[in-house]
């Protein structure tokens, strides 16, 4: 028997139709065609645009977009994003306070950069200091005695220093040229002049005052808080018109250190609480992501 050649690709079973096609035509039942011919239907048929004799094989499907983002790991991230903010003003307001009490303390006050107050009328007056908000309410346990230090600058005079409810107050300014300030213990003094005559008596005279002092020299003003509205006034003690003062407040909080280092202890808590709560679903849903990748 001679050795039959085929051209290379073509696999066993067409080879068998091959043969079957060059047997004898006589034979009839072998013939390309004829109802034994069966050699086109031993190898697998082929698709249109596929290579003879080779199965189809699925096309790989990529990961879905999102896919390992759960609702539950999306609501971590978000609650931990807030939470990280919520401990950075917690760790800011404790730095504040830390600076202040290592920096801004004299003889145990808080206090105020030094400040030059003038005018040419017969007293100088703060605003209207509300002490009665919700704000003051929460505040009033954790501070202790005010202070207010002023020295009468380029006189010997005499001066006076007081407060008093702001009612009281107005009532013995009305008709009196006098400045209020709306700028204490900033680098820049805002003040509004009003038109006026003499006050009918000196300072000292009147009965309005929460506390006062007077005197020549630095004069030194403690008084502790109450709620309501409260002004403070500093005239020369003789009522004379033309004062020119340095003045700076000052507060003691006697709990302080507890203030700060409650802040800045509960800041890093929630801090590191919320970089966890970020942290795990985002490392979480990259390696499902990556796994999927790969299958």
């Amino acid at each position: 028997m001679s050795a039959e050649t085929y051209p290379i690709g073509v696999r066993s079973g067409q080879r068998a139709g091959i043969a079957g096609a060059s047997s004898d035509p006589a034979e009839g039942r072998g013939g390309a065609g004829g109802p034994g011919y069966r050699g086109a239907a031993a190898g697998p048929q082929a698709q249109p645009g596929q290579q003879p004799g080779w199965s189809a094989q699925p096309a790989q499907q990529p990961p879905a977009p999102g896919q390992g983002w759960t609702a539950g790991r999306i609501t971590a991230v978000v609650i931990g994003s807030i939470i990280v903010l919520v401990s950075a003003v917690l760790l800011a307001g404790g730095a504040t306070l830390l600076w202040a009490g290592l920096t801004q303390r004299q003889d145990g006050y808080l206090t105020s950069s030094q400040t030059t107050y003038s005018t040419n009328g017969y007293a100088l007056a703060s605003e209207t200091i509300h002490l009665h908000s919700l704000g003051w309410d929460w505040a009033n346990p954790l501070i202790g005695t005010t202070r207010l230090r002023v020295t009468e600058t380029g006189t010997v005079r005499p001066v006076f220093v007081g407060i008093a409810p702001a009612a009281a107050a107005d009532g013995y300014l009305s008709g009196v040229q006098y400045s209020t300030v709306t700028g204490l213990g900033g680098g820049t003094v805002m003040s509004a002049n009003h038109p006026g005559t003499a006050p009918r008596s000196a300072p000292g005279a009147a009965r309005i005052w929460a506390a006062q002092v007077s005197g020549a020299g630095r004069q030194i003003l403690t008084w502790t808080a109450r709620s309501g509205d409260w002004r403070i006034v500093v005239m020369n003690r003789n009522a004379a018109a033309g004062l020119t003062v340095r003045a700076d407040a000052g507060v003691t909080v006697p709990a302080l250190w507890w203030i700060t280092g409650g802040l800045l202890a509960a800041g890093v808590l929630l801090a590191v609480g919320g970089v966890l709560l970020i942290m795990l679903p985002v490392r979480r849903a990259h390696r499902e992501r990556a796994r999927a990748s790969y299958r």
